[in-house]
């Protein structure tokens, strides 16, 4: 074992770099341990799945939406026609062409309509277009629902066949809390829990006082020290200035480290003990240990009362529970408490609360440079319907007169009339203002959310979870709640009439006093396309991104750049791609899914968007998880149970959001009135009203099933629980079958790590180095004789600081 970090140092080498690349991304390991490339198309997800489960899960996830929302998209075709035929919208109104496929297009009664008995004629054939149109959406959400209820059952035999092909470090092991901080040594832990079967590995998890990675740079620097000292070797330099300046900062960084008295002069193994990680040899040593302390839990109520021979040393009482993979435990965070861990989760929700209100402020102000064209109705006050050229230039002078007489024209004739151009040149110009806001819109969305993304992975991060799933089972919650608040309701809430809701008079004029009480035709042009927009962007954006930009560039890097890494560890990290951040790509899918599905009622192109999205998405990401991204942690199935439990909120927000969409009387009137101006208007309808018409039974009648149905399948997991279990020991002796940790050893490095010291694991083992270095250093000079390299710093009970603490035990 070297001494020092400096002495693990090597120069750069291209083909060793090359072997770790290979080593450290999601290869297949022949048998004669050589690495070759998947098959991009040929490759099962099942392969996928032996580097972890999570990762399997999530690319199933993408696969099945992909297809869902393919039958989903199929059946909305009837929708889209539906409303492109209805001819509901002015020629100036549709400023994209997806807005004549939304439902302001259905057909209605023009705002200048005075004949009250000609707007009563029409309300039949409306009553039957809506009747078609919520038909079409009531097929598409029950199977939505139905689908929920296949993949939970898809999703659950995919976890149960990677259990039957898969061993992990996990399946031989727990975990043990509840030691003394001193004088534990790994054989009196051998000792206590060989009584369960035999121990093939016995690991210390320590107390760091939150400053593991504090040592990072002073890894950082030991790595730089070493690389001057093999070149001043090589040029056979006595000194060296370069040497002498690291020297004297790693000295400065021991100093300050070891203020510290918590730390002060202590290796790794001479730090208070945390908890205790066990590996037995067989599956069956792993069941007993849990299964006695879980019997003498329920037995014994107090720890006090736990019986002696399942304490350590006869003294301290134990709690024991199965152990998550290696691979995939954060160290640095298990020492934290629950107590520690609220009073930050309080910071986070405060912290969140603030973006959010930031992110709501900049979509108000864009909503304040945007342009106020006149609405249908407010050109009926002003302007008579169907009026010429000439008529307009004479009788129409007012700003306002003009913009709604421009309004009635089409797009052609404005840009390719010279004289209806040059009459309507100011609209012109404010109409593609308000195009173009609403683009300039939908990207700062997408800037938003790739804001809110960064942030709230390191606020996840700085509540301290024990596990990276854990971790990134916070970090998908947070980002995909804020993503989909961000994305489908800011707008929303903006562009509300809520004047009536307002709670101070010193609110600006413009907060909660926007321009929509309901979904009218106009909502769909003005907000429903900013919606659509930023859904069309997310098809590309950010997968895209990482394959076109960040992919080749990467592999420009590794054949172009790689003469500017000195040490070898340095190329190793530069030509190992990034981290595949599971959590952030789950949350991406969630969004799209949870925006486009709670307003595709009213525009049901968003169903054929959110498809596009997760076919491209699918193999966008399965391409860059073999060819790109570092090879993940075994993830755990955490995240996908966690997907499965939202899905059903989609369906039910889906449902209520069409209740409103298709009860509105700006698009499906029931009754007329002529009101003062002498114009037909609909009569307004409450939300009682629109409960008791067909969409709304309908849709009620669906939110009944989807949470009947969520209930049920909860229910039936609890009742199956005991099923589960036998199932899970089933699944155990299977690998009983296999053969000992021992002999899975090697399959298991294959792909995670095989051992729960943390001296194996190459994220940390460069710190731990570090410690123990800082450690030997404050005692060299704190002696003044050199320690040898072999020397005994293992804290085993025969140092110091051990003795001192098997006194105080007995006192």
């Amino acid at each position: 074992h070297a001494r020092t970090i400096a002495e693990t140092v090597k120069l750069a080498d291209v083909d060793e770099a090359m072997k770790y690349r290979e080593r450290n991304t999601v290869r297949n390991c022949k048998e004669d341990e050589s690495y070759e490339q998947y098959s991009i198309i040929k490759t099962p997800l099942k392969e996928i799945g032996d580097f972890g489960v999570g990762l399997e899960l999530y690319l199933l996830l993408l696969k099945q939406l992909g297809f869902c929302f393919l039958v989903i998209a199929l059946i909305s075709v009837w929708p889209i026609v539906e409303n492109a035929i209805g001819e509901g919208l002015q020629s100036g109104d549709a400023k994209q062409e997806y807005d004549k496929i939304t439902l302001a297009n259905q057909e209605g009664v023009s705002a200048f309509e005075t004949d009250l008995e000609a707007a009563e004629d029409k309300v039949e054939d409306m009553n039957r277009n809506q009747t078609r149109v919520v038909i079409a959406d009531a097929i598409y959400t029950f199977f939505f629902i139905m689908f929920i209820l296949y993949y939970r059952v898809k999703s659950k035999n995919a976890v149960n066949k990677n259990l039957n092909s898969n061993i992990t470090a996990a399946d031989y092991a727990v975990q043990a809390k509840g030691f003394p901080l001193y004088g534990v040594t790994k054989d009196d832990l051998k000792k206590h829990f060989e009584q369960f079967g035999v121990v093939a590995e016995v690991s210390i998890a320590r107390k760091y006082n939150g400053n593991l990675f504090d040592y990072k740079k002073r890894a950082s620097l030991s790595y730089d020290l070493g690389y001057e000292k093999i070149i001043a070797q090589q040029k056979r330099q006595t000194t060296n200035k370069k040497i002498e300046k690291i020297e004297k900062e790693i000295a400065k960084f021991d100093k300050k480290i070891h203020e510290n008295e918590e730390i002060r002069g202590k290796t790794n193994e001479e730090l208070p003990v945390d908890r205790v990680f066990v590996i037995f040899e067989e599956v069956l040593g792993k069941r007993n240990c849990l299964n006695t302390y879980k019997k003498a839990a329920k037995c014994c109520r107090s720890k006090d009362k736990q019986p002696i021979d399942l304490k350590f040393n006869g003294v301290h009482p134990l709690r024991v529970f199965p152990a998550t993979e290696p691979s995939n435990i954060l160290w640095e965070n298990l020492e934290v408490t629950k107590c520690q861990r609220a009073i930050r989760k309080v910071f986070i929700v405060l912290t969140t609360c603030i973006i959010m209100a930031a992110s709501i402020a900049i979509v108000y102000y864009i909503k304040t440079i945007d342009d106020d064209l006149p609405t249908e109705r407010e050109c009926s006050q002003e302007i008579t319907e169907n009026a010429n050229l000439d008529y307009a230039k004479d009788n129409y002078g007012e700003t306002i007169q003009n913009y709604c007489w421009c309004k009635q024209q089409s797009w052609t004739d404005l840009l390719s009339d010279e004289d209806i151009n040059d009459f309507c040149e100011d609209y012109v110009e404010k109409a593609t203002l308000s195009t173009a806001i609403k683009y300039v819109g939908s990207i700062v969305v997408i800037a938003i959310n790739f804001v809110l993304k960064i942030i709230l992975r390191a606020l996840s991060r700085f509540e301290r979870v024990s596990t990276k799933t854990k971790e990134q089972l916070k970090i998908m919650t947070k980002v995909f709640f804020a993503m989909f608040i961000n994305t489908a309701f800011i707008v929303l809430i903006v562009n509300a009439d809520l004047s009536n809701y307002r709670v101070s008079d010193y609110l600006p004029d413009y907060v909660l006093n926007g321009e929509f009480s309901d979904f009218s035709r106009n909502w769909y042009v003005k907000v429903g396309s900013t919606v659509t927009s930023t859904m069309i962007i997310s098809i590309f954006s950010p997968h895209m991104v990482n394959l076109l930009l960040f992919y080749p560039f990467a592999a420009f890097k590794r054949r172009y750049c790689h003469k500017r890494y000195k040490t070898q560890s340095e190329m190793n990290r530069a030509f190992v791609g990034p981290d595949f951040d599971i959590s952030t790509h789950t949350s991406q899918v969630l969004n799209v899914v949870f925006s486009c599905f709670l307003y595709s009622g009213g525009i049901p192109f968003l169903n054929l968007i959110c498809c596009g999205t997760m076919f491209v998405m699918y193999w966008t990401e399965k391409f860059l998880i073999l060819r790109h991204y570092k090879k993940p942690p075994l993830y755990a199935h955490e995240i996908n149970d966690r997907v499965v439990r939202l899905l059903p909120l989609c369906g039910i927000l889906h449902c209520l959001f069409s209740i409103y969409m298709y009860g509105t009387e700006y698009i499906f009137p029931t009754e007329f009135f002529i009101n003062e101006d002498g114009y037909v208007r609909p009569e307004e309808e409450g939300i009682e009203d629109r409960l008791f018409r067909l969409p709304g039974i309908l849709f009620i009648l669906l939110v009944i099933f989807a949470v009947v149905a969520d209930f049920f399948n909860l229910t039936l997991r609890n009742l199956l629980a005991r099923f589960v279990s036998k199932r899970h020991f089933q699944v155990s002796n299977e690998r009983i079958e296999q053969g000992s940790y021992t002999k899975a050893k090697p399959e298991i490095k294959e792909h995670g790590l095989h051992s729960y010291s943390i001296m194996k694991n190459p994220n940390y083992n460069p710190l731990i180095l570090s410690i123990n270095s800082a450690a030997r250093t404050f005692k060299e000079a704190k002696t003044g004789t050199v320690i040898p390299a072999n020397a005994n710093m293992s804290g085993d009970g025969k140092d110091e600081e051990s003795a001192r603490a098997k006194t105080d035990q007995k006192a």
